[in-house]
């Protein structure tokens, strides 16, 4: 039996990092990133192309969850399109990675295991095999 965390808890976690997110301006140092204002965002967010229809689906939730979030639509393009400005690069075989000089970034994870990092305008979320970079956007 698979156990799925309750949608509730998943807006309100993300709810929680778009805050801490927001806030960083405030720390020394830190720079803010600012993912929708006003209902409207610039960001969208990247699956690799060869994408598996779990990590798919959990995508278009993660979506929804920022759109009840923020009043904002955050377009799911493949990381064959050209790169934007601000992105949200998901998945641990995305080829935005290595020009953000992240390659290695999830070469040792364990299993299940994720990390979300900023890089300028992009927020990345990625996770070691089998279900890491879902349990990230989770």
């Amino acid at each position: 039996m698979q156990l799925r965390k309750p949608r509730s808890m998943a807006v309100y976690g993300w709810l929680a990092i778009i805050t801490l997110l927001g806030l960083g301006g405030g720390c020394a140092g830190a720079a803010s990133l600012v993912l929708a204002q006003g209902g409207e965002t610039e960001y969208q967010i990247v699956l690799p192309a060869e994408t598996d229809v779990s990590t798919q689906a959990v995508a278009e939730d993660f979506a929804e969850i920022l759109h009840q979030i923020t009043g904002a639509t955050f377009p799911i393009v493949t990381d064959e399109e050209p790169p934007a400005a601000q992105e949200i690069i998901v998945g641990e075989s995305n080829s935005r990675l290595a020009a953000l000089g992240l390659a290695e970034m999830t070469k040792d994870f364990a299993q299940g295991e994720y990390e979300i990092r900023t890089v300028g305008d992009h927020l990345v979320i990625a996770g070691g095999p089998p279900r890491g970079t879902i349990n990230g956007m989770y």
